[in-house]
């Protein structure tokens, strides 16, 4: 089963990330991370670099892809803890889902195994028309909306370690415009990386080597630039471990990074960072400290990370502050740098069938002599109610300023879980109903739907009436295939009887816009098959 509309994800790093897709494919949309904005934030996808300013939106890609997400940082170089087996193996996936609005995704996934060495071959492909039909290609073009081919390879030797990856991404899609014809939005991206790690001997090298090439061209009445546009960007993260100073272990670290960017025939911007630092960990805090070069002007750059556990109770904080070059597209006044704290706190415990969590997260941007801020404080709970049955909620309390917050207030959600391998001896089945609720909106931004960055503004058309969200979810599996089906917005579909039930609602309450760039997106009914081959 596929999560692609709200998706708040629970992990000891990352916190809660919350999706607000603009179509119910995956295809465009804006994220934010414990209460911040997702934007102009390089990240990784196994050793691949993807450079942030305008991959907004892990999603569109494809699993193969956001499926390995994480946040980059200037100290950290995205190895896996892959285990590699001990037989041959080769394992071939096959991933579909067929709905409403021409909605058809594909994904082929062959894992090659073998003692020491891994091999992976990855191919999606997305189509989607859209409510109103606003992603059919104004050429008639029968191409998918969104392609996506990834080769993955890792191997151990002699513990030498090696991982390196390959991509290319390709996006011909629609996009909905006032005149007849739809807009169109092409885009073209390649990226590979390579990250090698010498045996843990005296001294240990870890270097993690990545390019990031991007071609794009948007043709859209409200967009202003139909040129080409082109970014190039260039990574090379060392780090040399094994020295001892006393009882102590330090790291050393340099991260290198330059960047190409070009909008238009006179627009051009080429720069450069890079960052040196050292880490040490002393009393199980582990602290980063370096400085950060960007066009000749020196920043700090801190990081400090500490976890315990007692029994069944586990507590983690981290703190954050950088810099980076600001958006390519934004005008700046002042300090062409922006500098960036983050800050994350959670407690969570254990108990025999079930966990609690609190956390607290904040978040600043200076940015042209002003700062804005994020803070986000939230509980999470998850329970089993009895044999198969589950329950898990949130609610999470948020406040913050323009260019960094997306503006909601509160968010909560619940998600009801049967699952039961064993049903009459002959199939597993699970089902999942959740609703996720999105209140006290404020219209204190808007995000660029296309190229990802937020802006100020003073608007009081849209209606920022709370939004309501249930979906249900059931899959069958026989064997290795998995049967699914789902429903995106159960609201929108008995939107008579709930009507009834909530006199004061509208019908447009139901209909789900993050955008008003893009149309509502009504609900979404699909079936799918994921079903494994092996050798």
């Amino acid at each position: 089963m596929r999560n692609l509309y709200f998706i708040l994800c629970f992990s000891f790093l990352l916190g809660q990330t919350v999706n607000l897709p603009y179509d119910w494919s995956g295809q465009y949309g804006i994220s934010s991370i414990n209460g911040r904005l997702f934007w102009n934030s390089n990240w990784t996808s196994g050793p691949l670099l993807f450079d942030g300013t305008y991959t907004h939106y892990p999603q569109r890609y494809g699993k193969s892809v956001y499926k390995h997400f994480q946040l980059g940082s200037a100290h950290l170089i995205p190895t896996s803890n892959y285990t590699f087996l001990d037989t041959n193996r080769i394992l071939t996936t096959l991933d579909y889902e067929k709905g409403d609005y021409n909605y058809d995704k594909l994904a082929i996934i062959i894992d090659v195994e073998t003692p020491g060495r891994y091999i992976g071959l990855h191919g999606f492909k997305r189509s989607y028309a859209g409510r109103e039909g606003q992603f059919f290609h104004p050429g008639g073009s029968a191409s998918p909306m969104q392609q996506s081919y990834r080769v993955d390879y890792r191997s151990e030797n002699k513990g030498w370690l090696v991982e390196a990856a390959a991509a290319r991404l390709v996006t011909e899609s629609g996009l909905p415009d006032s005149g007849v014809v739809n807009g169109l939005h092409e885009d073209e991206i390649l990226s590979a990386g390579f990250i090698t790690r010498s045996p843990e001997e005296t001294l240990q090298w870890t270097s993690h080597l990545a390019m990031f090439q991007q071609w794009r061209q948007v043709d859209v009445s409200w967009y202003s630039n139909s040129k080409n546009q082109y970014l190039n960007r260039m990574r090379w993260h060392n780090q040399i471990s094994g020295l001892t100073i006393g009882n102590l272990n330090p790291l050393l670290g340099l991260d290198m990074n330059t960047q190409s960017t070009s909008k238009n025939d006179s627009t051009l911007r080429n720069i450069s960072w890079h960052t040196l630092y050292g880490d040490i960990e002393l009393l199980g805090i582990r602290t980063t400290l370096g400085l950060t070069m960007i066009s000749n002007q020196v920043a700090d750059f801190v990081a400090v990370d500490f976890s315990k556990s007692w029994g069944r109770v586990a507590m983690q904080t981290a703190f954050e502050k950088y810099s980076k070059p600001h958006h390519f597209d934004f005008a700046v006044l002042g300090d062409d740098i922006v500098h960036h704290s983050l800050a994350h706190v959670k407690l969570k415990s254990d108990f025999k069938s079930s966990f609690i969590a609190l956390t607290a997260d904040y978040s600043s941007m200076l940015y042209d002599d002003r700062k804005y801020l994020t803070l986000q404080t939230g509980i999470l709970a998850k329970t089993q109610l009895f044999d198969h049955f589950s329950l898990s909620g949130s609610y999470f309390s948020r406040d913050g300023g323009s260019l960094i917050f997306d503006g909601i207030g509160t968010i909560t959600r619940f998600e009801l879980q049967y699952d039961n391998e064993n049903v009459f001896n002959r199939f597993a089945l699970k089902m999942n109903l959740s609703g996720d609720g999105l209140l006290n909106r404020e219209t204190v931004m808007s995000v660029h739907p296309i190229d990802g960055y937020p802006y100020e503004f003073i608007m009081t058309s849209l209606n920022q009436a709370d939004i309501w969200l249930l979906n249900a979810e059931a899959a069958i599996t026989i064997s290795s295939m998995t049967i699914t089906w789902s429903i995106r917005n159960i609201l929108h579909e008995l939107e008579p009887l709930v009507l009834q039930i909530f006199p004061d609602k509208e019908g447009a309450n139901f209909l789900i816009q993050h955008h008003p760039s893009f149309p509502p997106m009504g609900q979404l009914l699909s079936f799918g098959i994921y079903w494994t081959f092996k050798d």
